[in-house]
């Protein structure tokens, strides 16, 4: 249990007990906490995967539209890798799971500011 003190909490307890002995129920803010952790780490992992992605595009990739473009005509059939199918694919991936991750944190951090609001709302009327 921690003591409220001149109006702000000390942490985020489950349960405050303000000095005159009249406890305050506050949010459980662990499992937001850990959704929030959980998301960053997976937004750092899916900018560390476009870092290789594209760095491997920038060594392999081979335009074919480019070559035409440049009537650049090569003796052989470019090799299947020059596509960099799987690096693109990559990226795509990324980019929507990032998108869907951002929008999820700002949901939790908005849904965190509403909570405290409410908490300090509710210590007011005490």
């Amino acid at each position: 249990m921690s003591f409220v003190r001149d109006g702000s909490y000390l942490a985020a307890p489950q349960l405050i007990v303000r000095p005159d002995g009249y406890e305050v129920k506050g949010a459980d803010n662990e499992p937001i906490n850990n959704s929030i952790k959980v998301i960053t780490a997976l937004l750092i992992i899916c900018t560390f995967d476009d870092f290789l992605s594209l760095h491997d595009i920038k060594n392999d990739y081979v335009s074919k539209a480019t070559l035409e473009y440049l009537s650049i005509e090569t003796s052989d059939e470019l090799p299947a890798w020059t596509d960099t199918k799987i690096e693109w694919t990559s990226i795509n991936i990324s980019y929507l799971l990032r998108s869907v991750l951002i929008i999820s944190n700002l949901s939790i951090l908005i849904l965190l500011k509403k909570r405290n609001a409410m908490s300090k709302a509710e210590q007011h009327q005490c």
